[in-house]
């Protein structure tokens, strides 16, 4: 699969012959790495996700037409019109259907496309990490702290009902 590819929007044929018209999808190319139960073979075929049902397909590359706002604005179909608007705020905006991973779709979380991009993935640790481990080393010194002179904490201290975030409230004061 050629990675330019990725992140476009093609004309899908469905198989479907039951409607003659309106047979087709709009689809968004995504990585070969997005769907693991689907398998592509990437010299010959894109892996598609859907925007009039949100499902992955495996297509030929030979039977994909690019997708236009001319093509779109034939569309008399309410559900295929669905599918076309999604198709169209993405072409227009950059902007995915709800619940679609765009680090997924687009194979960022492994590697990086881009050389702006590399600094981040040099560096593994993102700053929730960085915050999950001084909150591990606080808790640990602080158990360990309690446990010498005598005095553990068998329960989480709360507040009216609440759980206190210990850590929170170091960090506060």
């Amino acid at each position: 699969m050629e990675e330019k590819d990725i992140g476009k929007v093609f004309c899908v044929e469905s198989n479907d012959k039951k409607k003659v018209r309106d047979n087709w999808f709009p689809g968004l190319v995504v990585a070969p790495t997005a769907q693991s139960s689907v398998k592509t073979n990437i010299t010959d075929d894109y892996l598609v996700r859907s925007f009039k049902d949100g499902k992955y397909y495996t297509v030929p590359k030979k039977e994909i037409t690019e997708f236009t706002k001319e093509i779109g604005a034939r569309v008399e179909n309410p559900t295929l019109k669905t599918a076309v608007e999604k198709a169209t705020l993405y072409l227009d905006k950059d902007e995915l259907p709800p619940h679609w991973d765009r680090d997924l779709l687009f194979g960022l979380e492994k590697n990086c496309l881009t050389t702006d991009d590399e600094d981040k993935c040099d560096n593994d640790e993102t700053p929730e990490s960085k915050v999950d481990e001084g909150k591990d080393h606080f808790l640990a010194l602080l158990f360990k702290f309690l446990d010498e002179r005598g005095t553990p904490i068998n329960q989480v201290p709360s507040l009216n009902g609440k759980d206190v975030n210990l850590f929170k409230l170091f960090k506060v004061f």
